[in-house]
């Protein structure tokens, strides 16, 4: 039997349905893979890259893909041109010159492999022109190309997009996975240095990522999760003591003025709204940002669960706002407005 992907863990569902797709030919010539940062996109993008590509495609108990054929050593090392990378780079988003320049390239003849693969990272950040402009391709794709797009969010994107590829959502490890997951991976690390209530925010934080999971174990990427948490608990709690544009305003102060950084924060702040609207739902729900359900309560148990949707709302559009390129100080004053017209029910 063969085995398609083992170096990519978990996605079984994913790994089977491509690797047949790729034996019998049938591979879309366009897909999105989606998931949150550390989730294995980019990982995923290559291996299905290199299976493409792979010589050895069709030999019995040979994994797909080899992982040491020319093909495959190539692809997975970056080192041919026939996988096109599309990033924004320094810039903030991906215009419409970066996408005009790949598609002139999609209509050559590809050099050394059986395919030509464009991998466009961080999609959501392509402008609106950029994402119209990628429409004719994938309308209409010159042979043998096969595009991927990579995000977090799908609905970042233009519906024409979205539906003009197949959207792959990277599956999500539990606690408990995670758990097993650094203690392999990450088994150069003395966990006896991490005590029990910083190792339990690790795996909350990671939200079921592991790569994030990886790079939380280091000292400073878990003490500034620790400050984004601590800031989220200060809005609810903003919000909870219905404070004012001014009470807010000192609540939002210490939030990042850098996007990405923003982004993350706001982030956060959904995960915590998201445990205190399943928790009205069922007391004994799982949790992803509060330690306990006692700790939630004592943070946002009052707002009522119209004033939470509100505020997932609220924070979602602000997200998309940022992925878009808007000012952030604008946003953060919006934010303000809102938050301080939200009323809670004792």
């Amino acid at each position: 039997m063969k085995s398609f992907f083992p170096t990519l863990l978990k996605n079984e569902r994913h790994k089977a349905q491509f690797g047949e797709h790729i034996l019998r030919g049938t591979l879309a010539h366009a897909y999105l893979l989606q998931g949150p940062t550390g989730t294995g996109k980019n990982f995923f993008a290559h291996l299905l890259s290199a299976a493409l590509c792979c010589h050895r495609q069709g030999e019995d108990g040979i994994p797909l893909p080899c992982g040491i054929c020319p093909a495959c050593e190539k692809i997975l090392s970056d080192k041919t041109p026939d996988l096109h990378h599309v990033t924004a780079g320094d810039g903030a988003s991906i215009g419409i010159a970066a996408i005009h320049e790949i598609k002139s390239d999609m209509y050559l003849s590809a050099t050394e492999q059986a395919k030509k693969i464009y991998i466009v990272h961080e999609a959501e950040k392509m402008t609106t022109a950029a994402q119209n402009a990628l429409l004719v391709v994938l309308e209409e794709p010159p042979p043998d190309v096969v595009i991927f797009l990579l995000c977090e969010d799908a609905t970042s994107l233009l519906p024409t997009v979205r539906s003009r590829v197949q959207t792959v959502r990277m599956s999500l490890f539990t606690e408990d996975e995670l758990d097993a997951f650094l203690k392999t991976a990450g088994r150069d690390i003395r966990f006896s240095t991490i005590d029990k209530e910083h190792y339990r925010h690790l795996l909350t934080a990671a939200g079921g990522s592991p790569g994030k999971a990886l790079s939380l174990l280091q000292t400073k990427e878990l003490n500034a999760s620790y400050a984004e948490k601590e800031r989220a608990r200060a809005i609810l709690r903003a919000v909870m003591a219905r404070a004012d544009f001014l009470g807010i305003h000192e609540a939002t102060a210490q939030l990042s003025t850098k996007r990405q950084e923003l982004a993350a924060e706001l982030q956060m702040l959904i995960l915590a709204i998201r445990d205190l609207i399943v928790l009205k739902r069922e007391e004994h729900a799982p949790l992803c940002f509060f330690s306990t359900p006692e700790e939630a309560e004592e943070c946002g148990g009052s707002i009522s669960m119209r004033c939470l949707f509100d505020l997932y709302d609220t924070l979602r559009e602000a997200i998309t706002q940022i992925r878009q390129n808007a000012n952030v100080n604008t946003i953060v004053t919006i934010l303000n407005t809102k938050f301080s017209s939200i009323h809670t029910k004792r």
